[in-house]
C-alpha cells in the first residue's frame, strides 16, 4: 500500500477543511471500522469507534465556527500507509466568542481505498478549556447544584 505524498497531503487537507462542513463530512474520510484515540483527553483516552466519535463531534462542532488551517506538515513512517502530521487549526467558540487555536499532532493509517483506519489526535486540552472557560464554570455550577440538591 504505497501512496504518493501529494495524495496523502490532499487527503489530510480535505479532511481538515471538512471541519467547516459538519460531522458527516468529516466522517466520510474514515473507514467504517476506524479506531479513534485522543490520548491527551482524559475522558476520551479509550479507543472510540466511528459512532462514538460521531456522537462526540456532534456535540462539540456546533459550538465552533470558522475553522482555519494555518499550517500543516506530513511525514511518512516506516509502516506502510501510516503517517504523522502536524496541523495548526483555529476557530471561534460561538458561546464565548473566544478564539481557539490548537497545534495538533496526528498519527493516522490509510487503507487501499484512501480511508483512515486508525486515527490518533494529540492536542493540549487546556487550550479548549480556556476557550470555553465561562462554559466550564456554568457546567461546574450546574453539577454542584445537582449534587447539593440530593
Amino acid at each position: 500500500m504505497e501512496f504518493q505524498k501529494q495524495d496523502i497531503e490532499e487527503l489530510l487537507r480535505k479532511m481538515l477543511a471538512s471541519l467547516n462542513e459538519g460531522t458527516e463530512s468529516i466522517l466520510s474520510f474514515f473507514a467504517e471500522d476506524v479506531s479513534f484515540q485522543l490520548p491527551y483527553s482524559k475522558r476520551n483516552s479509550a479507543v472510540m469507534n466511528r459512532q462514538q466519535y460521531f456522537n462526540q463531534l456532534s456535540k462539540l462542532l456546533p459550538m465552533m465556527q470558522g475553522f482555519h488551517l494555518h499550517d500543516h506538515r506530513l511525514w511518512a513512517t516506516d509502516e506502510a500507509g501510516t503517517y504523522w502530521a502536524t496541523a495548526d487549526l483555529e476557530c471561534t467558540i460561538k458561546p464565548t466568542g473566544k478564539i481557539y487555536r490548537q497545534n495538533y499532532l496526528l498519527r493516522f493509517s490509510v487503507n487501499d481505498e484512501m480511508k483512515i483506519t486508525q486515527y490518533y489526535e494529540y492536542g493540549n486540552p487546556l487550550k479548549i478549556a480556556e476557550a470555553m472557560r465561562p462554559l466550564w464554570k456554568l457546567f461546574l455550577s450546574l453539577f454542584w447544584a445537582k449534587i447539593l440538591a440530593r
